[in-house]
């Protein structure tokens, strides 16, 4: 083991939650309190370089992360969003799926590395327990799909009233 002077690093967690500490690597901080964070970096420096670490850590200014919703949801927009959340969470802020919602295609895009990444959800499956609820980090885009087949019955929903009046005044002419 290292005998290594006192150190003391301000360190920023990035888009994905994470920040990178010398000896210790890559920690998750998002969705973690202080107290979860500074027991993660002093096991990892008492596996590797220190007996007996003597760690604190401290949130010195809390920024606000903001997700954005968009697609067949009742509100698409930009939302704050603070801590730990998930994929549900975020689809109740925006005020639930719309009527056309496809719920078995929800896309969550996120940068990691300056690299675009996409997952796909279920949220059908996540709602009945089939699924985790994934957790949601600040800069990350929900897009909940469309669903062609309510689209076009939502579309011919919107036609029958207007047929069924052509349809009652032509039954009337005919009598």
């Amino acid at each position: 083991m290292y005998q290594l002077p006192e150190v003391t690093r301000i360190v920023t967690v990035d888009q994905s939650g994470t920040i990178a500490l010398p000896f210790v690597g890559a920690v998750l901080a998002g969705g973690h309190t202080p107290a979860e964070v500074r027991a993660e970096i002093a096991s990892r420096l008492g596996q590797s370089v220190m007996k007996h670490p003597d760690v604190t850590v401290a949130v010195s200014e809390s920024v606000g992360q903001r997700i954005t919703v968009e697609g067949a949801v009742t509100q698409p927009g930009v939302y704050p969003v603070q801590g730990k959340s998930s994929l549900l969470q975020a689809i109740a802020l925006a005020k639930g799926t719309s009527n056309i919602a496809n719920e078995r295609i929800v896309a969550v895009f996120r940068t990691i590395n300056n690299q675009k990444n996409a997952a796909v959800f279920d949220v059908k499956m996540i709602r009945d327990g089939q699924m985790a609820d994934p957790v949601i980090y600040g800069n990350d885009t929900i897009v909940v799909e469309k669903s062609a087949g309510k689209v076009l019955l939502q579309s011919l929903i919107g036609v029958v009233p207007i047929l069924g009046v052509f349809r009652a005044a032509d039954s009337a002419s005919r009598l």
